[in-house]
C-alpha cells in the first residue's frame, strides 16, 4: 500500500473470453453471409455490492430484454429473479446478470464493505467514477514523517479528502510513520494534526473512519517489541486524545512484534495487509497474534478500480471492512450504570451484549435479545475495568463482533453533604470516592440542564463557586471520574450521580427603616426556608450577634440607640444549610435635629447637624407659638434660607429630619427677629474714614466692625443709634474693612463683607536729571490706583498739576537745564487722596552728550558745554557690563586719555554737577585703540603679497611702500582683508611697506623698517634626449642663484636636487620609463621667489624588440614603451655605418619589406613624444632570408 509492489493484471474477463468473443462473432458473420440485428446488452450499474449477513441488496441491470441472475455461491448469497441479492455468510461472491446471451458481472461482499486505499502514487483520482464502481469506503494517506513541516504532506491529500466527501464515500486517513521512538512519534502525531487543521479543517469533520498508524518502514521492523509497542502506543493515545478512533495498519509478520493486547484494550483496532494467491472472504485473516482480529483487511494489491488505479501499473490496493455489531460509545449514567451504544447491524433482529472484567477475564452475558441499540448494564461493578463486545442474530445465524477499547469504569456515586453560601461564593460539600482519580462539579443553568463547572483532585471533597450570584439559588451535583486504558491516560470515566443534586438558599434581599419604636427590618420569603435569624453588629468589622430566630419576613429591633449606626443581615435557614448573607447593610437610628437660627444676608438661615441615617430635611415656620406649622422646603444640605421673612418681623422655626417614610421628632419653641444687613459705605480725606448705611426696619441701634485682613476677626470700635461713623483711628498705609450689624433687643442682623479700604499714605519720592528732564520716582502705596505730580519754582508758589498717573514714576520733559524747581506726589484712590510733602527741591543738568576718537593709540573724549553745570566728571570702563570708573575731573567740556592700551576697547560717558546734583548720563558706543598691525612679505607668482593679522576693531587695511629707508612713503591700497600683493614690484628691486589699520577716522601705529627685494618666478621648461632630462628658465633679474627641485608625482613633496647660478640644470639621474615633475626657485640672500606648477615629463624607456624573418621582408616588433607617442624604426648595414630611419609609427611593429635575401642587417628603435626621445640599442642584427 504505501510502498506498494504493483502487478500488472488484466480483470475478471481474460485475454482467452475476448478471443473466443471475437472468434464467435466471426463465425456468426460467416454463418449468415448477412448482417445480423444488433443483439441487446446487458450492464449493471455498479461493479461492486455489500451486504450485511441477514439482509439483503438490490441489484440493478440494464438491458432491453428480460435478464436472468445467479449467484456463483449460493452458501453465501443467493439472489432472486429481480435482482436482490440476500446474505447468508461472510465470503465473497458474483452475481451475473444475462440477457440475450450478454452478461455482466458484479461483485457482492457479504459481511463486509469493499473500499480502497489512496496516496499521490494514485495521482488524481476520479472519485465520481470511484462512487459509480461501489466502493464504500476509502482510507486516504495523509503524509509521511515529521521533518520539514509542510513539505511531507501527501500531495493529493487535500484533493482526495474533498472527493471523497463530495461524492459521500465513508472515509479514513492514514500516516505514513518512519518513528524509531516515543518522542518521534509524538511529534509525527502533532505534524498529523497541524496538517488536519492548515490544510483540511472544513472536511476532516465528515471522517467516519479511524485514524490509522502506517507501521512497515524497515527502520521500525527493526525496533525491539518493548519499544515498537511504546511508539505505536504513543501514537494512538495522542490520536485518541485528540477525539479520534485509532487504528494500526501492518503486515502479518510485524503485528507479533506489537503488544496486540495492550492496544486493544486502549481501543485501538487493526488492519491487516495479507495477500494470499486466492483469498478465503469465508475465514478471518491471521494476524499472527491470537489476541485480536483485524478490522479491515487489505487482500490486494492488484485490484482495478476505475479512476483510481495507479498509472504505471493500473492497479488499486483493495480491502474489506468486516461488517459486524461495534460498540460505538461506553458512558456512565446518572445513577452509576452503564450506558453501552452500538451500531445497527442491517439484518440483525436482536443483539446480545457481553461484559469482561479486565483483572480476571471473566465474561459475563449482560443481556440477550435486545433489539434496540443501547442498553444500560444496571449491574456493573464498581472499581473495575470492564469491556463490552455484541453479537446479532439474523435469520441466517449469528454474526460475532469484538471486544473494543470502550472501557468502562463504573466508581460510587459521590454523596452531597452540605452546599453553603460564604462570602466567596457558594460552596458546595461530599463524600471521598475510592478509586476516584478526580472529581467534576456541575451546576444547573436556567434550562436545568446541568453544566461543568470545574475538575478537582481526588484531595479535594469541597468546592466554592465563586461565580455564583448571592441573590441566586443554585442546583449543584458532582461526578467522581478516573482515567482508564493501558496508558492511563486519554480516556475519562464518571460515576453516577445525584440528579436531584443539593440547592442553595438565596440571600433574603432586606430593608431597614426607622420607626417610632426603633429599627424595622423587612424581606421577601426565601424559596426553602424554615426559619430565618436576624443578626447585628456596631462595625463592619465586629462579629455578629444574633437577635432572633423566626419563621416571618420581618422584625423590629426595640434595642436600637438613636444616633447609633448598626450593621443588620438576615440568613434563610432550612433546618441544615443556611443561605448567604449581606455583610454591609447599614442603618443609623434617626435623632431629632439640633438646629440654630441667624439673621443672614437675603433672609433667615437655619443651619442644622448632620442626623445619621436621615435622607432629607423638612423645614418648617410660623408667626405664633400656637399658629399651625407651614412647611418652606425639604433638602438634603444641612443649611436653608428663608429669604421670605421680612425685617422687624418675628418667626418660630423648626427641622424634621426624614429617611424615606420615616421621620424624627422635632423643636417647637426656636424663634427670631428677623433684621436686614446695613449696607456700608466709606470714604477716606487726608487720612480719616467715613462709615455710612441707610437705616434699618426694625433696628434699636447698630454695632460697627473693623479689621486690618480678610483673616482676621471683628473688632467692635463703636456703637450708635445713627446710621453712620467717623474712624480718626486710622493709620496711614494701613488696609481697613468695616462692617455693621443691626440690633433688636438679643437679635443681631448678621453682616456683609465689603470692599477695603486704605488710609493712602503720603507717597515717599526720589528727584533725579534724566536725558530728557527730572525723572521723579517714588514707592507705592498701598492701596493708591493713582498718583498726581505738582511742580513749582518757589517755596511759596503754587502747585500747578503736571499729570495723573498710575506707574511709580514720570519725568518732567519741560524742565530747562539750570533751573531750580520744587517737586511732590499725593496717592488718590477714587475720591480717597493722601498727604503730601512740599519742600523738595533739584536743579536740571542736562547730559553730556560725549564724542571720542581715536589717533595713534590716543583718545580724545569731547562734549558741549551745559548750562548750569560746575563741572564734569569723565568715566570709562572695558565693557559694557563693567562698572564705570571716574579717570578725570575737569571744568572744560573735552579729555584726553593718554593711558589707552592698544587693542582694548573702551566707553566713555560724561555727567555735569553743580554742587551735589549730577546729571544722569547716556551710554555711547564704544571705542577700540587699534593695534599696530604684524604683517609679512612673500614674493608671489604676480608681485609681492604683504599679508597681516586681523587686528580688533579694524574695519580697513592701508598698504604703503617706499624705496628707502627715509623716502616718502606712499598708500597702495586700503582694503578691509587681510593681504594684498604689490602687483607693481619690479624684479630685483628693494622696497620698503608698512600696514596701518583704521576704524573711521581712528588709526594704529605703524611699522617702518621692513624691506625685501622682489624676484620674479622662473618658468621652467624641460625635454629629455636619451633619457636626459635638461631643465631650463630665462635668467632673473636680481637673482643671486636658482634653487632646482623635482619630484614623481602631483601630490608628492618637492625635492631640492641642485643648485645653481645658471638658468638650467641637467638630470642625468632621471630613471627611464619614469614620470617627473621640475621647478625651480630664484633667490637673493635669503629671499625666495616663489614657484610655480609645470606639466611632467615622461623618460621614455629603450624599446625591447625583436627581428623576425617573413614572407615578405623583416618584421621589428617592440613593446609598447610608457608615455611614447610614435616609434621610429633605423637600419643599417654594418656596425659602424650610418643609421637610416625606415619609418616613423604609432603601433607596435614593422615590416622592413624592401630587406633583401641574404643580407645581413642592423635595426634599432627609438621611442619618441614630441621632441623627447629615448635610448636605443645599436647591435641587433638578423639575416634575412
Amino acid at each position: 500500500m504505501k510502498k506498494p509492489w504493483f502487478q500488472q493484471k488484466m480483470g475478471r474477463r481474460s485475454l482467452v473470453t475476448i478471443l473466443l468473443a471475437v472468434l464467435l462473432c466471426a463465425c456468426s458473420v460467416i454463418a449468415y453471409g448477412a448482417v445480423q440485428p444488433k443483439a441487446s446488452t446487458v450492464t449493471f450499474d455498479r461493479d461492486w455490492a455489500s451486504v450485511a449477513i441477514g439482509s439483503t441488496v438490490q441489484l440493478n441491470a440494464s438491458s432491453s430484454t428480460s435478464v436472468t441472475w445467479k449467484s456463483s455461491d449460493t452458501s453465501l448469497a443467493t439472489v432472486d429473479q429481480n435482482g436482490k441479492v440476500t446474505g447468508l455468510k461472510k465470503g465473497m461472491v458474483t452475481i451475473t446478470a444475462t440477457s440475450n446471451g450478454k452478461t455482466d458481472t458484479c461483485q457482492v461482499s457479504v459481511g463486509m464493505t469493499q473500499g480502497i486505499d489512496i496516496s499521490s502514487w494514485n495521482q488524481t483520482v476520479d472519485w465520481a467514477k470511484v462512487k459509480k464502481k461501489g466502493v464504500d469506503f476509502a482510507i486516504i494517506r495523509v503524509g509521511y514523517g515529521w521533518e520539514n513541516y509542510p513539505n511531507q504532506i501527501d500531495k493529493q491529500f487535500v484533493n482526495n479528502v474533498k472527493g471523497a466527501v463530495q461524492n459521500g464515500i465513508d472515509f479514513g486517513l492514514y500516516f505514513y510513520s518512519y518513528a524509531t521512538n516515543v518522542d518521534e512519534a509524538k511529534m509525527e502525531a502533532d505534524y498529523l494534526f497541524r496538517l488536519l487543521e492548515d490544510y483540511a479543517p472544513g472536511y476532516v469533520s465528515s471522517m467516519t473512519l479511524p485514524i490509522v498508524y502506517d507501521v512497515e518502514e524497515p527502520c521500525m521492523q527493526a525496533l525491539d517489541k518493548a519499544t515498537l509497542s511504546a511508539v505505536v502506543k504513543t501514537f494512538c493515545t495522542e490520536v485518541q486524545k485528540a477525539g479520534y478512533d485509532a487504528m494500526v495498519y501492518s503486515g502479518k509478520y510485524i503485528f507479533p512484534k506489537m503488544d496486540i493486547e495492550s492496544l486493544r484494550e486502549m481501543g485501538v483496532t487493526f488492519w491487516l495487509a495479507q495477500y494470499p494467491k486466492e483469498p478465503d472472504f469465508t475465514a478471518m485473516p491471521d494476524m499472527g497474534s491470537s489476541a485480536a482480529q483485524p478490522a479491515i483487511w487489505q487482500y490486494a494489491s492488484d485490484g482495478s478500480v476505475d479512476g483510481a488505479n495507479v498509472p504505471t501499473s493500473g492497479c488499486v490496493d483493495v480491502n474489506v471492512r468486516y461488517w459486524v455489531p461495534e460498540v460505538e460509545s461506553v458512558s456512565v449514567t446518572s445513577s452509576g450504570g452503564v450506558k453501552v451504544s452500538w451500531n445497527a447491524l442491517p439484518g440483525a433482529k436482536s443483539y446480545t451484549l457481553y461484559r469482561r472484567d479486565n483483572s480476571t477475564n471473566k465474561e459475563t452475558v449482560v443481556k440477550s435479545g435486545l433489539t434496540g441499540t443501547s442498553y444500560t448494564d444496571s449491574s456493573c461493578p464498581e472499581g473495575k475495568d470492564v469491556y463490552y463486545y455484541l453479537t446479532a442474530s439474523t435469520s441466517k445465524g449469528t454474526v460475532s463482533g469484538a471486544y473494543t477499547g470502550k472501557q468502562a469504569y463504573v466508581l460510587p456515586t459521590p454523596e452531597l453533604t452540605s452546599v453553603k453560601s460564604t462570602s466567596s461564593g457558594i460552596t458546595v460539600n461530599w463524600k471521598a470516592v475510592s478509586n476516584a482519580q478526580g472529581y467534576r462539579i456541575y451546576r444547573k443553568n436556567e434550562k436545568g440542564n446541568w453544566v461543568g463547572l470545574e475538575n478537582v483532585s481526588s484531595s479535594q471533597t469541597t468546592y466554592t463557586d465563586t461565580t455564583a450570584d448571592p441573590d441566586q439559588s443554585y442546583t449543584y451535583t458532582v461526578r467522581a471520574y478516573r482515567y482508564g486504558g493501558v496508558l492511563g491516560g486519554g480516556v475519562q470515566y464518571y460515576s453516577g450521580y445525584e440528579t436531584q443534586g443539593i440547592t442553595s438558599l438565596i440571600c433574603p434581599d432586606f430593608t431597614l427603616t426607622n420607626s417610632a419604636s426603633g429599627i424595622s427590618i423587612s424581606w421577601d420569603q426565601v424559596s426553602g426556608a424554615q426559619n430565618y435569624r436576624i443578626y447585628r453588629r456596631n462595625s463592619a468589622t465586629d462579629g455578629w450577634t444574633q437577635l432572633a430566630e423566626i419563621t416571618g419576613t420581618s422584625y423590629s429591633d426595640t434595642t436600637a440607640e438613636a444616633g447609633v449606626t448598626y450593621y443588620y443581615t438576615v440568613r434563610a435557614f432550612d433546618g441544615s444549610t443556611y443561605g448567604n448573607y449581606i455583610p454591609d447593610e447599614t442603618i443609623l437610628r434617626l435623632t431629632v435635629p439640633e438646629f440654630t437660627i441667624t439673621n443672614d444676608t437675603n433672609g433667615v438661615t437655619i443651619d442644622w447637624e448632620k442626623v445619621a441615617g436621615a435622607q432629607t430635611y423638612r423645614v418648617y415656620r410660623r408667626t405664633s407659638a400656637t399658629g399651625s406649622w407651614t412647611q418652606l422646603t425639604e433638602v438634603s444640605d444641612l443649611s436653608y434660607t428663608d429669604k421670605t421673612a421680612k425685617s422687624g418681623t418675628t418667626y418660630y422655626y423648626t427641622v424634621r429630619a426624614f429617611a424615606g417614610s420615616d421621620s424624627s421628632r422635632y423643636i417647637s419653641d426656636s424663634t427670631i427677629c428677623f433684621l436686614e444687613n446695613p449696607q456700608v459705605e466709606t470714604s477716606c480725606v487726608k487720612g480719616v474714614v467715613t462709615v455710612s448705611w441707610e437705616k434699618i426696619n426694625g433696628a434699636s441701634g447698630y454695632r460697627v466692625y473693623r479689621r486690618e485682613s480678610e483673616s482676621d476677626d471683628w473688632d467692635q470700635i463703636a456703637t450708635t443709634s445713627t446710621p453712620s461713623y467717623t474712624d480718626k483711628n486710622a493709620k496711614e498705609g494701613q488696609t481697613y474693612y468695616y462692617t455693621a450689624r443691626a440690633y433688636h433687643g438679643d437679635d443681631l442682623s448678621t453682616y456683609e463683607l465689603f470692599p477695603d479700604i486704605t488710609v493712602l499714605a503720603c507717597p515717599e519720592f526720589t528727584m533725579t536729571n534724566r536725558t530728557n528732564g527730572v525723572t521723579i520716582d517714588w514707592e507705592k502705596v498701598a492701596g493708591a490706583q493713582t498718583y498726581r505730580v505738582y511742580r513749582r519754582t518757589s517755596a511759596t508758589g503754587s502747585w500747578t498739576q503736571l499729570t495723573e498717573v498710575s506707574g511709580l514714576s514720570y519725568t518732567d520733559q519741560t524742565a530747562k537745564s539750570g533751573t531750580t524747581y520744587y517737586y511732590t506726589v499725593r496717592a488718590y484712590a477714587g475720591s480717597n487722596s493722601s498727604r503730601y510733602i512740599s519742600t523738595r527741591t533739584t536743579i536740571f543738568l542736562e547730559n553730556p552728550q560725549v564724542e571720542t576718537s581715536c589717533v595713534k593709540s590716543v583718545v580724545t573724549v569731547s562734549w558741549e558745554k551745559i548750562t548750569g553745570a560746575s563741572g564734569y566728571r569723565v568715566y570709562r570702563r572695558e565693557s559694557e557690563s563693567d562698572g564705570w570708573t571716574q579717570i578725570a575731573t575737569t571744568s572744560t567740556p573735552s579729555y584726553t586719555d593718554k593711558n589707552a592700551e592698544e587693542g582694548q576697547t573702551y566707553y566713555y560717558t560724561a555727567r555735569a554737577y553743580h554742587g551735589s546734583v549730577l546729571s544722569t548720563y547716556e551710554l555711547f558706543p564704544g571705542i577700540t585703540v587699534l593695534v599696530c598691525p604684524e604683517f609679512t612679505m612673500t614674493n608671489s607668482t604676480n608681485g609681492v603679497t604683504i599679508e597681516w593679522e586681523e587686528v580688533a576693531g579694524a574695519q580697513t587695511y592701508r598698504v604703503y611702500r617706499r624705496t628707502s629707508a627715509t623716502g616718502s612713503w606712499t598708500q597702495l591700497t586700503e582694503v578691509s582683508g587681510l593681504s594684498y600683493t604689490d602687483q607693481t614690484a619690479k624684479s630685483g628691486t628693494t622696497y620698503y611697506y608698512t600696514v596701518r589699520a583704521y576704524a573711521g577716522s581712528n588709526s594704529s601705529r605703524y611699522i617702518s623698517t621692513c624691506t625685501t627685494i622682489f624676484l620674479e618666478n622662473p618658468q621652467v621648461e624641460t625635454s629629455c634626449v636619451k633619457g636626459v632630462v635638461t631643465v631650463s628658465w630665462e635668467k632673473i633679474t636680481g637673482a643671486s642663484g636658482y634653487r632646482v627641485y623635482r619630484r614623481e608625482s602631483e601630490s608628492d613633496g618637492w625635492t631640492q636636487i641642485a643648485t645653481t647660478s645658471t638658468p638650467s640644470y641637467t638630470d642625468k639621474n632621471a630613471e627611464e620609463g619614469q614620470t617627473y615633475y621640475y621647478t625651480a626657485r630664484a633667490y637673493h640672500g635669503s629671499v625666495l621667489s616663489t614657484y610655480e606648477l609645470f606639466p611632467g615629463i615622461t623618460v621614455l624607456a629603450c624599446p625591447e624588440f625583436t627581428m623576425t624573418n617573413g614572407t615578405n621582408g623583416v618584421t621589428v616588433a617592440w613593446e609598447k614603451v610608457t608615455g611614447a607617442q610614435t616609434y621610429r624604426v633605423y637600419r643599417r648595414t654594418s656596425a659602424t655605418g650610418s643609421w637610416t630611419q625606415l619609418t616613423e609609427v604609432s603601433n607596435l611593429s614593422y615590416t622592413d619589406k624592401t630587406a633583401k635575401s641574404g643580407t645581413t642587417y642592423y635595426y634599432t628603435v627609438r621611442a619618441y613624444a614630441g621632441s623627447n626621445s629615448s635610448r636605443y640599442y645599436a647591435d641587433r642584427t638578423i639575416l634575412c632570408r
